[in-house]
């Protein structure tokens, strides 16, 4: 594994005391993060995602690992969550936590949760602004192509609701435990989820570890 460490200044609008952690290359061997994806259950919808999701790869880059207490923010349908939910194990927790607009707009999460199925999955409905999330609580924080959203203000339907990063930002630093870490996962330039960029952009990952 070839890890680059840069240690950035506090910043913060890019969280205050995290390292930020550029991993150019992962053990391609077949391990835990690969076994999730092989659990048994998946939908076929999930499936077909994990091909231009590479998840695994990203999992593995937040050191996933069982016991962990994991937030899932906009987690959106649980595509993650459900991942999350088998490498935490029955002795770690995931939250999965939309804001309102995002439970209206996701499809399936009711069902992927539905009768318990991921018993150690939680979804919280939840003003970003005000997540009252404790502090040093959680080992990982998972942003995953949402990013930007906590940006966006061109809202002709007023569903999204005005949100303040920097407060977002602060809660989640304050919530991660002491070498805990927050992935972002985000587009570029363009719209990725809209033809005729849908599948053909890149994406980049950034993970930062929280010193203290």
């Amino acid at each position: 594994m070839t890890r680059y460490i840069l240690r950035l200044p506090m910043i913060r609008t890019l969280l205050p005391v995290i390292t930020l952690f550029l991993l150019l290359a992962v053990n391609a061997n077949a391990d835990q993060f690969d076994a999730a994806l092989a659990h048994a259950g998946r939908t076929a919808g999930d499936l077909k995602r994990d091909a231009t999701e590479h998840p695994a790869e990203l999992l593995r880059l937040a050191g996933i690992k069982p016991g962990m207490r994991v937030v899932d923010l906009l987690g959106g349908s649980g595509y993650y969550s459900e991942l999350l939910s088998y490498l935490v194990g029955e002795n770690g927790k995931v939250t999965l936590i939309n804001n309102d607009a995002y439970d209206h707009w996701s499809t399936g999460l009711q069902a992927r949760l539905a009768g318990k199925r991921l018993s150690n999955v939680e979804h919280e409905t939840l003003d970003l602004n005000h997540m009252q999330l404790a502090d040093k609580s959680v080992d990982a924080v998972l942003l995953i192509k949402v990013y930007h959203d906590l940006y966006w203000v061109n809202d002709p339907d007023g569903r999204w609701p005005k949100i303040d990063v920097g407060s977002v930002l602060d809660q989640l630093a304050r919530a991660l435990k002491p070498n805990g870490t927050l992935l972002l996962d985000d587009q570029r330039d363009q719209l990725t989820y809209e033809k005729p960029m849908l599948g053909k952009t890149d994406r980049f990952v950034l993970v930062f570890r929280k010193d203290s």
